[in-house]
């Protein structure tokens, strides 16, 4: 869990990412947004690493592929940004965070052709981010229960 917060490459560009965190925090309250971020980072972290495993075990990566690191906070970041482009207000910030992962998109999606374990895994935090707008807009468009009004005896 640590290795979120280490920064590999081009780490200034991530604290300014990271801000989406804000709109996270915002549609979801601080205990849910921590929650889902961590499992979206364990989950993808998780993934990732059995598909280093998979690639090792079919002979398509060199067994030292086990031994690199992956640092960084990117998948939660990715995530965060797709919370941030389905949930933010006022609904200008959605255009700012849409804008800046398309900028990073680039970049977090290299070598995806390649079968490179990272950026697949952007993709899966992305579609997890996804996952959170989609369950948050359904929870809302459920009627809420109409109160019950027993008989009060007197």
């Amino acid at each position: 869990m640590a290795s979120a917060f280490v920064p590999q490459g081009s780490g200034w560009v991530w604290p300014l990412l990271a801000l989406s965190a804000f709109a996270v925090v915002s549609a979801l309250g601080a205990r849910r947004a921590v929650l889902v971020l961590a499992l979206v980072y364990i989950g993808v972290t998780a993934v990732t690493e059995a598909m280093v495993w998979w690639r090792i075990q079919d002979g398509t990566l060199l067994p030292y592929a086990a031994y690199e690191l992956d640092t960084g906070p990117s998948f939660v970041v990715v995530a965060a940004m797709v919370v941030a482009i389905g949930c933010a207000r006022p609904l200008w910030w959605r255009a700012v965070w849409l804008l800046l992962l398309g900028a990073a998109a680039p970049d977090l999606l290299a070598g995806l052709a390649d079968g490179e374990v990272a950026a697949a895994g952007h993709v899966l935090a992305a579609l997890a981010g996804l996952a959170v707008v989609l369950t948050r807009r359904l929870r809302c468009r459920r009627p809420a229960a109409q109160p019950t009004r027993e008989p009060v005896l007197r």
